[in-house]
């Protein structure tokens, strides 16, 4: 029951390409509610916490066009796993009627089926965090001279949703963009006269690269602030002349 919906999409691959659907069967309607967390102190003073990194079981089940359960052949079978079980890193999973993105692998899983064929499949599916985000959101606009702009996030996990930024360049040599709702204003002066196209990576990396030519430091033309939402509406001034693209997925609890 914790993911609730009528198909999964694992790895960019809906379970309707081998006639999948999700089923609960024998699971109860109980569903896990925020993250397990440990955490260690010293002289009384927090020092770390820890997120457990869920598993989760997956049931599904094959139907035919008339919604009536199918046998599942070993050639099928083959297949499947071959879906489930190949990658051996974290890929997206997905529920057809929830709005969330969850990282991580199958790690297990059990069939059971009767002397048909018929049956269903558990499926264990461990999380790379504790945590699950939001569906990417990639916002465009562009920009002559000054823009103000509303951005949208939808996050419980943390405090602040880090984003990542491109700009395209037009002309000038320099950037602003300020998050009135947050405080903070980021700013590119002196770019390099043949740097056109910038990322700012702000999770985990905090960097700054030319997409053209990722070897050029440009470094030096960031005032290092990197910008974040906070949850709700951001009100976003852009100064600079060009194309930005803000690129969100917030952090949601499970």
């Amino acid at each position: 029951m914790q993911f609730r919906g009528t198909t999964i999409s694992f790895n960019g691959v809906n379970s309707t390409r081998y006639n999948l659907y999700l089923c609960n069967v024998g699971n109860g309607l109980d569903r896990q509610l925020g993250t397990g967390r440990s955490f260690s102190m010293e002289d009384g003073n927090l020092i770390s916490v820890d997120d457990d990194n869920p598993t989760f079981d997956i049931q599904l089940v094959k139907l035919n066009k008339h919604g009536d359960p199918s046998p599942i052949t070993d050639t099928e079978l083959f297949e499947i796993k071959r879906w489930l079980y190949s990658p051996k890193d974290f890929k997206p999973l997905m529920i057809d009627r929830q709005p969330t993105v969850y990282y991580g692998m199958f790690v297990g899983g059990q069939i059971w089926q009767n002397e048909c064929n018929q049956g269903y499949l558990t499926l264990q599916f461990r999380l790379n965090s504790g945590h699950a985000y939001t569906t990417q959101q990639n916002s465009v606009y562009r920009v002559n001279g000054t823009k103000t702009i509303n951005l949208r996030s939808k996050h419980n996990y943390e405090l602040y949703n880090k984003i990542d930024i491109e700009i395209e360049l037009t002309s000038g040599n320099s950037f602003t963009i300020e998050n009135l709702s947050s405080g903070q204003k980021m700013t590119l002066t002196n770019i390099p006269s043949d740097t056109k196209h910038i990322r700012i990576y702000n999770e985990d990396m905090e960097q700054i690269i030319d997409l053209d030519n990722p070897t050029k430091l440009i470094r030096g033309c960031f005032n290092k602030v990197f910008i974040h939402l906070v949850n709700g509406d951001n009100e976003i001034k852009i100064t600079g002349n060009g194309i930005v693209k803000f690129i969100s997925q917030g952090k949601v609890i499970i």
